[in-house]
């Protein structure tokens, strides 16, 4: 009798322990609403898509995997024009934030190779992408993304407001390899 009420607690135990461990969820916040930090808000192309959720959500995964290609590629302009698109579409797709704040950083990172400085609106731009992504719930791996983004590009905003490099030195590269 002792040893039939000890194999029963055991995987009692085992399911109580698995089922602290953390979600990894696959979504942002629902309830966030990206549409007020974009220039220009976009219209879904419902000739093509349709209307309603199940278009835009249609029009956002085509947009998402076109951006992610155009980014691996090193088009960071177009790749970010695509998947800003997307994230206005379905805000609530962690993937495409994440592939979005990827893009940005590339681009951020291309700008730093090529003339050495940084655009004070991208930096901005690229930290509260970042900061987003690490708030809500995008899983850990993403969120472990975004913390080491953070900081390194804490360190590159810290240096730029202390004025150890202006945004136009050529100095800033050497402070902006790790990213």
């Amino acid at each position: 009798m002792n040893n039939t009420r000890s194999l029963l607690v055991l995987p009692l135990l085992t399911l109580s322990l698995l089922a602290k461990q953390p979600a990894l969820a696959d979504l942002i916040s629902p309830h966030i609403t990206a549409a007020d930090e974009f220039e220009e808000p976009v219209s879904p192309n419902t000739d093509y898509y349709g209307s309603g959720v199940g278009g835009r959500a249609a029009e956002a995964s085509t947009l998402r995997f076109e951006g992610e290609r155009l980014a691996d590629d090193g088009h960071y302009e177009e790749a970010i024009k695509k998947l800003s698109k997307a994230v206005q579409l379905d805000p609530g797709d962690g993937t495409t934030h994440v592939l979005y704040a990827r893009a940005m950083s590339g681009r951020l990172k291309n700008q730093v190779r090529t003339t050495g400085s940084i655009k004070q609106e991208d930096l901005m731009a690229v930290l509260r992408e970042w900061k987003m992504i690490l708030r809500h719930d995008a899983d850990a791996i993403d969120q472990s993304e975004a913390k080491a983004e953070l900081r390194t590009l804490a360190k590159v905003q810290k240096r730029l407001k202390e004025g150890e490099i202006a945004p136009e030195s050529n100095r800033l590269a050497t402070h902006y390899h790790s990213l």
